[in-house]
């Protein structure tokens, strides 16, 4: 099931990133549902317009890099090392891929806005979409290894997967990014955070066990467990 989600995210990704390159945003028109064309963002006051603007801060830099922060004090204080790790592998490792593969595609195709070209203004994929799957995404994480039971992990998966749309359809709506941009930005982002996972806790898990297993027949047979340095 694991490696079927993966794949479907990649081929997901894939799609979005023909669209992108294509230029036609035929797709891109479908899911709009009617709303216009991403070419600057709406300056109303509204109720609506209001919302979007607060959810879309959740996936701006400052707000995920001070969550990520906050986390990473509380793993690496609770000596929690893997989860310090995963943080660092997660989300700023995920948000440097990010803004590279922005770069990369600005060089591809520039940005739909005239005279837009700085890297953290590209179109493709849209980094409040991706920083807020890789924010949203590691609490998820964190929340569902702390807990054996069901329930509590399908509401932190619910919780973290509904902000992380939230965040997406406010860039839609506010008219700064197509939809293909968007699920290319969520589709990154479980990609990544799937890489991270594997290799912050599968990885060093393994290694910790080995370790534990070779100190514990090293007891067993009446040696001395190597010391510590």
């Amino acid at each position: 099931m694991r490696n079927l989600s993966l794949a479907l995210a990649l081929l997901v990704f894939i799609l979005a990133t023909l669209e992108f390159l294509a230029n036609v945003h035929a797709v891109d028109r479908i899911l709009l549902f009617g709303l216009p064309d991403p070419f600057g963002a709406i300056e109303g006051e509204g109720r609506i317009a209001s919302l979007a603007w607060s959810f879309t801060a959740l996936g701006s830099p400052e707000i995920v890099a001070s969550f990520a922060a906050a986390m990473l004090a509380y793993a690496v204080l609770a000596r929690h090392f893997s989860a310090a790790i995963f943080l660092i592998v997660g989300i700023a490792g995920g948000a440097v891929a990010g803004y590279v593969a922005k770069a990369a595609f600005a060089w591809l195709r520039p940005h739909h806005l005239p005279g837009s070209y700085s890297m953290l203004h590209t179109s493709f994929p849209s980094g409040h979409a991706l920083l807020a799957a890789l924010l949203f995404g590691s609490i998820a994480v964190f929340a569902i290894r702390a807990t054996p039971y069901r329930l509590p992990k399908i509401c932190a998966l619910g919780a973290a997967i509904g902000l992380t749309v939230l965040v997406g359809l406010s860039r839609i709506y506010l008219r700064t990014h197509w939809p293909s941009d968007v699920i290319a930005g969520w589709a990154f982002a479980y990609l990544w955070l799937s890489l991270a996972t594997a290799v912050s806790f599968g990885a060093l898990s393994s290694a910790s066990t080995a370790v534990f297993r070779s100190r514990s027949n090293a007891v067993a047979e009446g040696d001395d467990p190597p010391l510590r340095h």
